[in-house]
């Protein structure tokens, strides 16, 4: 029988300082539903508080079949769409000091959506 091979190890990299909730320095949430195709927001959070923050957009819906684009200024890392079940987009940004950051993510008409925008200490 095969013996067990050890798994690759891989270098840690530095984590931040805060823990738990206190690894957030901002949020904000909105809801709505759209009239026409167009970007929604969670709109902008409160000035961060430190450099190198990482803003992470999440969106939701409940399939519309709707193609989901990101914010030009944000990575896109998820993006769960066309579905006619559920719709998901997530993305990121570092942003500095004093920034109020209010990703954006586009879909389509007579959609119910929320989004939440929430900034980690750095």
């Amino acid at each position: 029988m095969p013996q067990p091979r050890a798994l690759p190890t891989r270098q840690a990299t530095p984590s931040p300082t805060a823990a738990g909730a206190g690894a957030v320095d901002q949020t904000a949430v909105a809801t709505g539903t759209t009239a026409s195709a167009r970007a929604v927001s969670s709109g902008s959070t409160t000035a961060t508080t430190a450099a190198n923050e990482l803003s992470i957009g999440f969106y939701a819906d409940s399939g519309f079949d709707d193609t989901l684009t990101g914010d030009p200024g944000y990575t896109s890392r998820v993006n769960v769409s066309p579905a006619g079940d559920i719709e998901l987009f997530v993305e990121d940004a570092i942003v500095g000091k004093g920034a109020t950051p209010a990703p954006s993510v586009s879909t389509g008409a007579a959609t119910i959506w929320e989004m939440a925008t929430v900034v980690f200490k750095s």
